[in-house]
C-alpha cells in the first residue's frame, strides 16, 4: 500500500515537472507550447484540419452506408437463415 503510495507521487511529480517544461521553459525564444501554437496556426495546418474533417465525414458515410446495408437484410431474412456459426459467413 506505501509502495502504491510513493509510485503515485513519484508519476505526480514526473508529470508536473513535464508540464512546468513544456510551458514555462523557453527552446530558444519560445517555449515548447508556444512553438506547437505556432506551427497548428498556420494555413497550412488549417487546410489540413479541414482536409482531415471532409475524410472523416466521407468514411463516416461510407460505414454507416454498409452497416445499414448489412442489417436492412439481416433483419428481412432472419427467420430463414439458419442459427450458428453459418449464419455469419460472409455473402
Amino acid at each position: 500500500m506505501l509502495g502504491d503510495l510513493a509510485k503515485r507521487i513519484v508519476n505526480l511529480v514526473v508529470v508536473l515537472l513535464a508540464a512546468v517544461t513544456f510551458f514555462l521553459v523557453p527552446f530558444g525564444r519560445k517555449t515548447l507550447f508556444q512553438h506547437l501554437e505556432a506551427v497548428f496556426s498556420t494555413p497550412e495546418a488549417a487546410e489540413m484540419g479541414r482536409e482531415i474533417a471532409n475524410t472523416s465525414q466521407s468514411v463516416e458515410h461510407v460505414v454507416r452506408s454498409e452497416v445499414e446495408g448489412q442489417l436492412r437484410p439481416a433483419a428481412s431474412s432472419s427467420a430463414l437463415r439458419p442459427t450458428g456459426s453459418a449464419s455469419l459467413a460472409p455473402r
